[in-house]
């Protein structure tokens, strides 16, 4: 199964403007965790996280935070959009030894 480190997004009339990464920052301690982002032709948007990062404790299904996003084109600011965690699962079945996948929706 293979995967793309990117996720676009394409607006009528503009060229098409893709997202590559996406943080958030946790509460307490103040630290920002920044993922690649990712795609399946089973999951159309997730990220990969270690399995002992203290990120997975601030990320719950269901849930809402923010996130900022960053373009493939550095030159495109960042935006700051609402995400849902759909769902926290393993990884190893993509290769991904002491990962899970992080399921997300805008």
């Amino acid at each position: 199964m293979g995967f793309v480190r990117k996720w676009g997004v394409k607006k009528e009339g503009a060229s098409e403007k893709k997202y590559f990464s996406a943080e958030f920052q946790l509460e307490t301690p103040r630290i920002y965790f920044q993922f690649r982002l990712r795609q399946t032709s089973e999951e159309p948007l997730f990220v990969v996280v270690k399995k002992d990062s203290q990120a997975l404790d601030c990320l719950i299904p269901g849930q809402t935070l923010p996130m900022t996003f960053h373009f493939e084109d550095n030159d495109i600011p960042a935006e700051r959009r609402n995400v849902k965690i759909k769902s926290i699962s393993d990884a190893s079945a993509m290769g991904m030894k002491d990962h899970v996948m992080v399921a997300i929706s805008l």
